[in-house]
């Protein structure tokens, strides 16, 4: 038996409550209130007795019955072997004698569950240019403003917050050969924003040395941009938005993020620093 610690009737007594409401015709009610179980309780070994006799009152198994079945080690290393020979799913179980959901469940869980997953991966498409101002990659990093030091610093997460301040955003323009940056914090990221965003930066990558590049930009300040290069006489490369290595501008942003302190070298001067403002003129720019 598996009769549970809290049980108020073992196998026998479930016996006895069926036996007084069939063969001596006492109500069930009365019979549940003497046990100390609920009717409902009782109709329910009335139904099992029922429908499988004094067996049926045993305390059943929580788990399920069945057990799904599965593959052996060997018959997994033998699937996986003719999956690989690109076999169909259905044959690989035939060849194994082994059902086919089963084999299609533990293949799928492999990852072997589709052909093309068998595929060899294509090749990144990396590109990297060797000449200054040849490629310049621009994008903007958004980060939240605040007025007054986090909880990094002062160690309480109660008083650190600055609701409702906004966001600043950093533009970034970065040679491709040479990682030579060129970083503002501006209010916004509108159209007449990043036109002066990009003239400033052509003009500060001619000072130094540089001829006017093509840009690669991000997706939002691809539309205006396109206008002012065209006045600009510069070429457009269409760059793919997922290509490898389209992101030096990213990992150079981290490098004006607050939250890096030792990137930055502010780890002393910040608590003097009231507000994204001062944190802003303090930043050195030109990286």
């Amino acid at each position: 038996m598996h009769t549970h610690a809290n049980a108020r009737l073992t196998q026998r007594g479930r016996l006895r409550l069926v036996s007084q409401h069939l063969n001596h015709h006492r109500s069930l009610a009365e019979l549940a209130a003497e046990a100390g179980i609920s009717l409902r309780c009782a109709y329910k070994w009335l139904a099992r007795y029922r429908s499988g006799g004094a067996a049926a009152l045993v305390d059943r198994r929580s788990g399920r019955r069945s057990q799904r079945r599965t593959l052996d080690p060997q018959q997994l290393q033998q699937a996986v072997e003719f999956r690989h020979q690109r076999l169909h799913l259905r044959h690989i179980a035939r060849l194994l004698a082994a059902p086919f959901s089963t084999v299609a469940r533990v293949l799928n869980l492999l990852g072997l569950g589709r052909l093309r997953n068998l595929e060899p991966k294509p090749p990144v498409q990396r590109y990297e240019r060797e000449h200054p101002g040849d490629l310049i990659h621009i994008d903007v990093k958004k980060l939240a403003r605040f007025r007054k030091v986090g909880h990094r610093i002062t160690g309480n997460r109660r008083q650190g917050r600055s609701a409702g301040v906004g966001y600043d955003r950093v533009h970034v323009a970065i040679d491709d050969a040479t990682r030579l940056a060129y970083v503002e914090v501006l209010a916004d990221e509108q159209q007449a924003t990043a036109i002066g965003f990009l003239s400033r930066a052509v003009a500060w990558f001619n000072g130094h040395g540089m001829e006017l590049p093509p840009s690669d930009v991000g997706q939002r300040s691809r539309i205006p941009l396109t206008q002012l290069c065209q006045g600009l006489q510069s070429p457009w490369p269409q760059a793919h938005p997922h290509q490898a290595l389209h992101a030096p501008h990213q990992r150079q942003s981290r490098t004006v993020h607050p939250d890096p302190l030792q990137g930055m070298g502010l780890c002393d001067g910040l608590p003097e620093l009231p507000g994204t403002r001062q944190l802003a003129a303090a930043l050195p720019l030109d990286l």
